[in-house]
């Protein structure tokens, strides 16, 4: 190229030719686009690969040298071609022919859906052109047959969808197809129906998913309905009509069969009666025929109110109670089957007529009767008889009582239960529980002591017995009402009335009621009396005897005695004595010991009531012992003494007694005389005498002998006196006697005083000479003391000789010998000793003290305070006269009364006076008094004197220049004034300043009081004067006398004022310069009440009072009110002229109203007098508690008080919220709604009612559950209802359209989310909702848990041909045929009392296993709920024969089962199982509870033991078997026990979280699967005194287990144990356990805390109304644990925090007398009362 060579190589390639061996695809779409896997060998990866469809040539998709991939092009339809592969442009040697088809497509998959127990099962596709098909997505081998449906298989796969595939042409078309849940059939309501069409039947399902043509309502797997699918829980279906009495339902494609009754339609002609009253409550019979009687499925409707459950039903005639909310009219009365809906409701030809009732009766006698039968009365007013002239019914609580028709009183016949009880009766006169009656039991009398009395009566008689201390007992004797006193409920304490003689009876009853014949009416319990004739005593003898006593032979002779009375005879205060019975007048006493002496004889009949008149004289017995003399002697000292006494000779051998006697006289027969030897030893020697009998000792008060110790002596007082003796002197010292009292001056020997033993008195002797004389305590002269005699004292004069009877006057006393002794006393009269002062021998000095005003008073004078002169020496003033003292001259001084300022005017002056002048008053009239002058002194200088002969006072001239600022004593000057006790005081004061008052305003008429606050005020002579502003000054001053308050409060009351004038005030002292006006006042005039509202008031105050007048006067002054005589009272201003008080508590009457200005002087009282009275205080309500969200027609009966004629009469069938009146002591209002609480009940009118009680507001009930779920059609099935707010007494149930009352709290109402109740009779196969309400029947609020319960005929069971037998051991699958079996979870066999959970095979057969049994014939039933078991038939034998099945023994290593332990446990599985047995138990156990595994072992301790563990399992009862084998294939036998599985117990919370460490606090303990195991609930409640910690219990701390009470699945409680002390407030954590063994944790504690014991109480008493503060410590309270009170029966109250450690309670109104108070610490539950802490009401 471009002249150049160039040279062109070509490469050729040699390769092996392309085969074509295979396709995946041989049919495709002719529209082209099919895949085709294509295999061969040869196959390039270049661009020559090609596939060629007839002439038509595509690309290939290389992948391997043997594999290649092609789409296919469109082409005609149902046509075929060759297909061949191409490389290099040559074909392959072999073809493959393909066909063309139009595109396959699935329309649509039979059944559309399938249940998961219906796989495996085919499915059928349809569709077009479908070759190839596959239920699991894997492609089929090619079938050339197109068709339009293919079936294929669909294997069991989970709940869900699966995939349905059709693979044609290399493509897949699926569908999703449905794999669901299996429906299955729950209940069905009613559980029955009419025979007619038409009626609905509600079904509960389960995974109802699809439609109706799919389902269907199947009637004895006939008759087909199409359902209405609610939801895939929720059909209903409509009956069709059949003759069958039952039939039985079911779904079509799914489980469950249901039985439904079926009867004929009722007919009903007639009611009796035909009246009822509008609050409902009458019982109405309606008759006719064909009314239904299967499962009580009879329902009563009264016009648009129903349905109404039955209280008895015959085919005949059913019963209804009347309906309550009918207003007066007329309406309808029909029975229909199971619903008021239902086509079968017939009506009967007569209609209802509802009243509305009249006043209620009443219970007299304050409601009270008896347990053992009696009478209560009724009150009825006249329209009541109006209306109803002959009451034949009265209802107490469920019973009917017996009316009297000859009193007005009811009978009520014996009843165990005590308590309030209601009363009803017929409704037209309102007589729906008008009222409660307190049945209370028959006082019963055991005995009365004494039982005999005189005719006189008198006698105190204690009767004993039983229930004594109710309120309404009446005793009496003989019929007649007898007073008494009640000192318990056993004892009481009559005082008999005279009576004829013979027996008569003490009776006791309740109530005063009487016949006309005064006999008391009721049962009463009685004892005898006898009444005997008065004793009367004539004679005794013998009159006198031996003081030892004597048996009876003392003789009494009188009238009376009867030996059929306890007679008794008492000798002095000794008795009764033994009495032998004589004759009719005369007995004989045995006479007891007794003290010398004449003694009273006395005879009683009863041993109580005594006759006197008789003595009897005591004397000595004989060998008697009188004395032993000298009975002392000092030790080291031998001693002679003489036994004195009688009857000594006769009987005496060993004389004077057997210790330290040394010689023995002779005995004669009153006297023995003794020697006894010194000794060194102090004490008492016996004494006594020997004889042959026995050693006696004398009586030791009279004739001991005692050797005594030496004496001492330590002092001497006075210690010296004159020497002509005659001086007192007390000698101290040690062991002196009584017996041994002479002492000795020097030789002389004087008798002493015996005081003590270490005191005695001794009056000195004359001495010779004076000095020390020596004195012995003893004439042993074994102490020795000294005494100092000096010359005797002289008087001669004293002076002066006056002194006031104050004392204090210095006297000078002339005489002799003043200076002799140590010291020297004078003494007036009996007043001294007071020290003197000698100033030389021949004078001294000596003060007066105070004496009474006397005339003539000794002077004396003493050397030793004992020895006192008053006599005058005549020789010392006249040398002439005698020597010595003459006793007819005696010193003495006057007495008179002192000069004494009593009062003195005026009292008080200002300092800036010049003088001041006053007269001082003497507290006496007061003459002069050896004084010849008087004056005044006032403590430091004496005043001028104007005058002083005055018997009254004195008048006296104050200078200026004695004025000091302070209080100043008045007292007279002169020799007899009272210059040391004064009352006359003149004080000198500061003139007082003004510096606030009030009230600015007085009354015109005068007498306000105006308070006066000033500086200096004094209370002497302070005053207050008034001036009116006149003519531009202030004149005509008046001045009051002031009321001191204190210096700087006075208080003074207005004089008269002209009205509107100003009037000016001042303050000062009587008797000073006065000073105008330093304040000024206005004058008003009074005010005038013109109105009053209201003028009706309650006695407890807190009304407001509207007041209208004029002359008010300013907000700014003080107004003030006053009802009666209570004021002041506060006033609220509403306008100038009308003003708003509240009312005083006070009591019942008439009260005028006044108005005053500051508490002065008031109104004119109001011409309208306010009337007080005692409000209506309701109590109880009835009903109370009602529904928060609907109004509720409430009564109040009135606890006190009574409805005033103002309030309107009540009319039920047009409620009010405002209170009416049914009665005079009987309201009712409407209520309205409100929030869920406690409330007090809401009076509009505030003045009508006071204490009105709480309501309870309760939220509507919510019920959550029903079991069981399945009923009988007869009714009487127990079933349970959980949910929440459900209420005591209010809570109403219903099923279906049947409303269910509950009667009474303890026979369904068990907790406020439990209630137990009656299913009523239903429908057979019938579903029934279960709907609870709190409000009333016939009310809307109805509420649905979802829940229902499905009505079934009782089973029953077909004789098998074939006897059953099973070996004792049980195990053994049991097949029982019958009918109506139902398919659920309480399906249950039981073989005599066993239940076993039974295997549903059919609705004619279910399979059981056996239990073990004892060898014996037993009854098996069945039962659809495990409570209502079919009537056994005889299973043992062909039908026909009446023998029961027999159990054929066979051998069986159970057999030597003893016993078995730990028969329940959690399902979660672990608790240890215990069989004991009686011999050697095999080498190996297995163990299976029902068909789960267990892992079983045997036990070395406690020998022949074996052990199972419990696996998990579903809650319930389960057999127990056992194998000798660990083998898969073992033999079980049932070892004849169940082991009860229980849902293992959670806790929520406790209540309280705080008690006492003692224990005894009860816990309410919340959590889920609270369920005590059955076996704990047989044997009673676990807390009983003996029974074991088993079942439901709590542990503390891991500790301290304590059985638990079971209340509901929710509730439990426990009392927890004493802990120990160490834990106090230590949290410890409660655990749970179904059986005491196996635990489950939590994180709830408990809090144990030092128990409350009281130990202060303040104050001790306080007033019955309450509300008294009272103050109690015990230990330290802290707030971090709440405290409560509690008073008697009354609280707990709840306790405020003081800061201190202790706490203070508001006491409750209580009834009087002494009331135990106790504290709870930590919760409001744990009261320890104890006698210490009474609280005195």
């Amino acid at each position: 190229m471009n002249g150049k060579l160039v040279s062109h190589a070509l490469t050729f390639t040699s390769r092996d030719a392309i085969t074509l061996s295979n396709l995946s695809l041989v049919g495709i779409a002719d529209s082209g686009g099919s895949v085709i896997d294509v295999t061969g060998s040869n196959m390039p990866n270049d661009l020559s690969l090609l596939c060629s469809f007839g002439s038509i040539q595509v690309s290939a998709q290389w992948s391997l040298s043997t594999a290649a991939t092609c789409v296919s092009p469109s082409h005609m339809v149902d046509t075929s071609t060759e297909f061949r592969v191409h490389a290099d442009r040559f074909a392959s040697a072999t073809s493959i022919v393909v066909f063309y088809v139009s595109e396959s497509a699935i329309t649509d998959a039979l059944p559309p859906s399938l249940s998961a127990a219906e796989l495996p099962t085919q499915v059928t596709i349809y569709g077009e052109w479908l070759a190839s098909a596959s239920c699991d997505g894997v492609a089929l081998p090619l079938n050339t047959s197109w068709a339009s449906s293919f079936s294929c298989t669909i294997d069991p796969v989970s709940v869900g969808y699966a995939s349905v595939s059709v693979i044609s042409r290399g493509l897949t078309t699926s569908i999703a197809y449905m794999i669901k849940e299996t429906p299955s059939l729950m209940s069905v309501s009613p559980p029955g129906a009419s025979d007619l069409p038409g009626e609905i039947f509600t079904v509960s399902t389960r995974h109802m998913i699809g439609d109706g043509e799919q389902f269907h309502c199947l009637y004895d797997s006939t008759d087909a309905v199409e359902p209405e699918i609610v939801s895939s829980a929720l059909i209903r279906c409509e009956s069709i009509a059949t003759a069958k009495l039952s039939t039985s339902f079911t779904i079509e494609g799914g489980n469950g069969v249901i039985a439904l009754s079926r009867q004929a339609a009722p007919v009903a002609t007639s009611i009796s009666p035909s009246t009822s009253g509008d609050i409902g409550g009458t019982l109405i019979s309606i008759s006719g025929t064909s009314i239904p009687i299967i499962d009580a499925s009879a329902v009563c409707s009264f016009g648009t109110i129903g349905p109404v459950t039955p209280q008895s039903t015959t085919s005949l005639m059913v019963r209804c109670m009347s309906p309550a909310g009918v207003a007066d009219e007329t309406v309808p009365v029909c029975v229909s089957v199971y619903g008021v809906l239902s086509p079968s409701r017939s009506c009967a030809n007569a209609s209802i007529t509802f009243i509305a009732p009249v006043d209620a009766p009443l219970v007299l006698d304050h409601g009270v009767s008896s347990k053992d039968g009696g009478y209560f009365y009724l009150w009825r007013s006249a329209a009541s008889y109006a209306r109803i002239s002959v009451l034949s019914t009265v209802d107490l609580g469920l019973e009917t009582a017996t009316v009297s028709s000859t009193l007005a009183s009811v009978y009520i016949s014996p009843r165990a239960a005590g308590g309030f009880t209601p009363v009803s009766t017929i409704p037209e006169i309102g007589g729906l529980s008008f009222d409660q009656l307190m049945v209370q039991p028959t006082p019963l009398i055991l005995g009365a002591n004494p039982k005999f009395f005189t005719d006189a009566g008198g006698s105190q008689v204690w009767v004993s017995g039983y229930d004594l201390g109710s309120e309404q007992l009446r005793v009496s004797v003989d019929d007649e009402t007898t007073a008494f006193i009640i000192v318990s409920s056993a004892l009481m304490v009559i005082e008999v009335p005279d009576h004829a003689l013979g027996r008569s009876f003490l009776k006791a009853g309740l109530g005063s009621r009487t016949d006309s014949n005064g006999i008391g009416i009721g049962p009463f319990s009685s004892v005898g009396l006898d009444y005997v004739v008065g004793i009367s005593l004539t004679k005794i003898s013998p009159t006198l005897g031996p003081d030892a006593g004597t048996s009876p032979k003392v003789s009494i002779t009188g009238a009376g005695f009867s030996d059929g009375s306890p007679l008794g005879c008492k000798f002095g205060t000794i008795g009764p004595t033994s009495v032998l019975y004589v004759h009719e007048r005369e007995i004989k006493c045995a006479a007891p010991g007794h003290a010398l002496g004449e003694v009273p004889v006395q005879i009683s009949t009863n041993g109580r009531d005594y006759t006197s008149g008789l003595t009897y004289t005591y004397v000595y017995a004989p060998s008697h012992f009188d004395s032993i003399s000298p009975a002392i002697w000092p030790t080291h000292v031998p001693s002679t003494t003489t036994l004195y006494g009688k009857g000594m000779d006769s009987q005496m051998e060993n004389l004077c007694g057997p210790f330290n006697t040394s010689t023995r006289g002779l005995s004669t027969d009153t006297s023995t005389v003794c020697s006894w030897v010194a000794t060194t030893v102090a004490g008492f020697v016996q004494v006594g005498y020997h004889t042959t009998e026995a050693y006696v000792k004398y009586n030791p008060d009279q004739t001991q002998f005692e050797y005594y110790e030496p004496l001492t002596v330590t002092n001497l007082e006075p210690f010296e006196g004159p020497v002509d003796g005659g001086t007192v002197l007390f000698m101290s010292g040690s062991n002196f006697r009584s017996d041994d009292g002479n002492v000795m001056f020097g030789t002389v020997t004087v008798v002493s005083h015996f005081v003590s033993s270490s005191l005695r008195i001794i009056v000195s002797p004359m001495f010779s000479t004076t000095g020390l004389q020596t004195l012995y305590a003893s004439t042993q002269k074994t102490a020795l003391t000294a005494f100092s005699a000096v010359d005797e004292l002289s008087l001669s004069s004293v002076s002066p000789a006056l002194s006031t009877i104050d004392g204090g006057q210095d006297l000078v006393v002339i005489g002799d010998n003043f200076s002799a002794p140590a010291a020297v006393w004078c003494r007036a009269g009996a007043i001294g000793p007071l020290l003197a002062y000698p100033t030389d021998a021949k004078s001294l000095r000596c003060t007066s003290p105070a004496h009474m005003k006397e005339s003539g008073v000794h002077l004396q004078v003493s050397m030793n305070k004992r020895d006192w002169r008053y006599e005058l020496t005549p020789s010392l003033t006249d040398p002439s006269a005698a020597a010595g003292s003459s006793y007819d001259s005696i010193l003495t001084i006057d007495y008179v009364l002192p000069a004494k300022i009593w009062r003195v005017l005026p009292s008080a002056g200002h300092v800036t006076d010049s003088s001041a002048s006053i007269e001082a008053f003497y507290d006496v009239p007061y003459p002069v008094q050896g004084a010849t002058a008087r004056g005044c002194f006032n403590g430091r200088d004496v005043s001028t004197s104007s005058d002083t002969s005055g018997l009254y006072s004195i008048l006296c001239t104050l200078g200026q220049d004695a004025f000091i600022q302070g209080m100043h004593a008045i007292i007279t000057s002169g020799p007899d004034a009272a210059n040391t006790s004064f009352t006359g005081i003149f004080q000198y004061s500061t003139a007082p300043t003004i510096d606030a008052f009030e009230p600015e305003v007085i009354h015109t008429g005068g007498g306000t009081l105006v308070s006066i606050f000033l500086a200096d005020a004094i209370e002497s002579g302070i005053a207050c004067m008034f001036s009116t502003w006149t003519q531009n000054s202030f004149s005509g001053r008046v001045v009051v006398d002031a009321h001191f308050i204190s210096s700087s409060l006075i208080v003074c009351e207005s004089p008269y004022a002209a009205p509107l004038t100003r009037v000016g005030l001042s303050a000062g002292l009587h008797g000073t310069t006065p000073e105008n006006a330093r304040v000024e006042l206005e004058s008003v005039s009074r005010p005038l009440i013109t109105h009053v509202d209201p003028n009706n008031l309650f006695l407890d105050g807190g009304t407001a009072i509207g007041i209208t007048g004029t002359d008010f006067g300013l907000q700014v002054q003080d107004l003030y009110g006053s009802v009666g005589t209570i004021s002041p009272l506060s006033l609220r201003w509403l306008t100038a002229d009308k003003v708003e008080a509240i009312s005083p508590a006070t009591y019942s009457g008439d009260k005028a109203v006044l108005l005053s200005h500051h508490l002065s002087a008031r109104s004119e009282v109001y011409g309208t007098l306010m009337t007080f009275f005692k409000p209506f205080e309701p109590s109880p309500l009835i009903p109370d508690v009602v529904p928060a969200r609907a109004n509720a027609f409430v009564r109040l009966h009135a606890l006190i008080g009574f409805l005033q004629s103002s309030v309107p009469s009540c009319n039920p069938a047009d409620p009010k919220f405002s209170l009416c009146q049914e009665a005079i002591n009987i309201g009712a209002i409407f209520t309205k709604t409100q929030p869920p609480n406690f409330a007090i009940l809401e009076i509009p009118d505030k003045q009508l009612t006071v204490n009105v009680p709480q309501l309870a507001y309760v939220e509507s009930s919510s019920p959550t559950a029903v079991q069981p779920s399945i009923s009988v059609t007869g009714g009487g099935t127990v079933a349970v209802v959980a949910g929440s707010n459900f209420v005591d007494g209010m809570t109403f149930v219903r099923v279906g359209d049947v409303a269910h009352a509950i009667p009474h709290a303890s026979h369904s109402f068990v907790s406020s989310t439990l209630i137990r109740f009656e299913v009523p009779a239903g429908v057979n196969a019938r579903r029934d909702s279960v709907y609870t309400s709190n409000a009333f029947a016939d009310s809307e609020s109805w509420v649905n848990s979802g829940d229902y319960t499905t009505f079934y005929n009782l089973p029953t069971l077909v004789a098998s041909s074939q006897p059953l037998v099973f070996v004792e051991s049980g195990g053994a699958q049991v097949e029982i045929q019958g009918t109506g079996f139902q398919a659920n979870r309480d399906l249950y066999c039981k073989f005599g009392e066993v239940h076993i959970k039974a295997t549903y095979l059919s609705s004619i057969s279910l399979e059981c296993i056996s239990p073990a049994m004892q060898v014996t014939s037993f009854p098996v039933r069945v039962s659809n709920n495990m409570l209502d078991y079919s009537r056994y038939v005889n299973v043992a034998a062909n039908a026909g024969s009446d023998d029961d099945v027999s159990v054929h023994v066979v051998g069986d290593f159970v057999n030597a089962v003893d016993t078995v332990n730990g028969e329940y446990g959690p399902t979660t599985g672990g608790t240890l199982f215990s069989v004991s047995f009686s011999s050697t138990p095999p080498a190996v156990i297995s163990c299976k509870f029902a068909s789960r595994l267990g892992t079983g072992f045997i036990s070395d301790f406690p020998a022949n033991t074996a052990k199972c563990v419990t696996p998990p399992s579903d809650a319930g009862f389960v057999p127990v078997l056992l194998a000798s084998s660990l083998s898969a294939g073992a033999l079980y036998s049932s070892t004849a026990t169940q082991f009860e599985f229980l849902a293992a117990p959670e806790i929520d919370m406790v209540f309280p979280e705080m008690g006492f460490l003692g224990g005894g606090t009860l816990l309410n303990v919340h959590g889920d699967n609270l369920i005590q195991s059955l076996s704990v609930a047989a044997h009673g409640s676990p807390l009983m005194p003996g029974t074991l910690i088993e079942g439901l219990s709590c542990r503390f701390g891991g500790i301290y287990t304590v059985a638990a009470v079971h209340v509901s699945s929710t509730i439990m409680r426990c009392e927890t144990p004493a802990f120990a002390t160490s834990l106090v407030e230590v949290p410890l954590v409660i655990d749970l356990s179904v059986n005491a063994l196996d635990w489950v944790g939590s994180q709830i504690a408990f809090e144990p805390i030092a128990d409350a014991m009281i130990s202060y109480l303040s104050p001790l008493a306080g007033s019955r109304a309450g509300g008294t503060t009272v103050t109690i410590a015990g230990g330290y309270f802290t707030p971090n644990a709440p405290v409560w009170c509690k008073f008697g029966a009354t609280g707990p109250i709840h306790a405020l925090f003081n800061g201190d450690g202790s706490v203070r309670c508001m006491s409750p109104a209580k009834y009087q007398g002494d009331i135990p108070v106790a504290i709870s610490r930590g919760n409001a539950n744990d009261f320890a009362f104890t006698t210490s802490t009474i609280f005195k009401m």
